[in-house]
């Protein structure tokens, strides 16, 4: 295209050729000179543009026609039991592994941690799979909060330090100290706050008087970091930033969820409300996959624990659950990060 436009005319169809120039032509000739002027001198005397009338225009279709919907909502769909079976069992089977690892009654960060994660995950998994949540919006935010439990995980048997296993479990501690200390002068306690329990989680270790209160990140790095410390930068990089822009409220998250397009061509396409989106692609094979490489740390610091998620992998490639953001060619094709950990 670029040699027809500079050997015109001798190369090229003149049929597409001057159409095209004669476009660019008009298209950048503000540029070079300016807004046209509401008057002109030409052959024929002073001549009078019209005032620009794009937005009048625009606004009467608005005022005269109406939005067209679509009536092609699908309603949500529960989780598939045989997921809810298979998580079901395999909490059970970590539960055991935790009573048979067990070394003391005292407090223990390192097992507790381990264990803690894992089976915070998968418990947001199990909810996941039992509701309606999966593709729907809450679905993302669950499995944003599967992905930072993972990160945390893997950094801390990466690192496997005494010292780094009491700063992640002093932390928490000292986050609902801190929230306690706030919530404990309120005249309006949010009803989702139960101080009670709170300041028996503040004290449990130690009484909270002597608790430390820390602020930022327990570790003083950021989860991106801690992935890379990790190395699982490229499994955050995956899951982790689009899941973090519907917890974030970010505008497109906000968009995707309570947007769509109006099918008036005369409205331009315009963004209008529209009942919750309930076909979002499911985050329920994402999550099996994040909760088995947490499984997989749980293993490498208390090993042996053989029991893994495998519902999703008896996925066919063309069901919506199996095509990830990435599409099925991509899934198939990638050596699964737990296989490389």
């Amino acid at each position: 295209m670029a040699e027809e436009i500079e050997y015109y005319p001798s190369k090229g169809d003149m049929r597409f050729v001057r159409p095209s120039i004669r476009a660019l032509e008009i298209g950048t000739r503000t540029i070079e000179f300016g807004e046209e002027p509401t008057q002109r001198t030409g052959k024929e005397g002073v001549v009078s543009l019209p005032a620009r009338h794009d937005e009048a225009y625009w606004a009467e279709m608005r005022a005269k026609v109406g939005c067209i919907v679509s009536n092609e909502f699908q309603g949500p769909k529960r989780g598939p039991a045989e997921l809810y079976d298979e998580a079901l069992k395999i909490m059970q089977d970590i539960e055991k592994h935790f009573h048979a690892t067990t070394a003391t009654t005292a407090p223990d960060p390192r097992h507790d941690g381990a264990f803690g994660l894992a089976l915070y995950a998968l418990t947001l998994l199990f909810n996941a799979a039992t509701s309606y949540s999966h593709n729907l919006v809450e679905g993302r935010i669950m499995l944003r909060s599967i992905m930072e439990a993972f990160v945390t995980l893997h950094y801390l048997a990466v690192k496997d330090e005494p010292k780094i296993w009491s700063q992640y479990r002093s932390y928490g501690s000292g986050q609902t100290k801190l929230a306690f200390l706030k919530n404990l002068r309120e005249a309006d306690v949010p009803e989702f706050v139960d101080l009670g329990l709170m300041e028996q989680l503040a004290n449990e270790d130690m009484w909270m008087e002597f608790q430390d209160i820390e602020l930022g990140n327990w570790a003083n790095l950021n989860l991106r970091k801690m992935a890379e410390v990790g190395g699982i930068k490229s499994v955050y990089d995956r899951y982790y930033d689009w899941s973090s822009g519907y917890a974030h409220g970010h505008w497109t998250c906000v968009r995707d969820t309570v947007f769509v397009h109006c099918l008036n061509p005369l409205h331009r396409f315009h963004r209008i409300p529209a009942p919750p989106k309930s076909n979002m692609p499911s985050i329920l094979p994402d999550a099996c996959k994040l909760v088995n490489q947490m499984i997989d740390d749980l293993n490498h610091l208390y090993p042996s624990f053989k029991p893994r998620l495998k519902w999703h992998k008896t996925l066919k490639d063309d069901s919506p659950m199996a095509k990830s953001s990435e599409g099925p060619e991509a899934t198939r094709d990638r050596q699964e990060p737990s296989e490389k950990l």
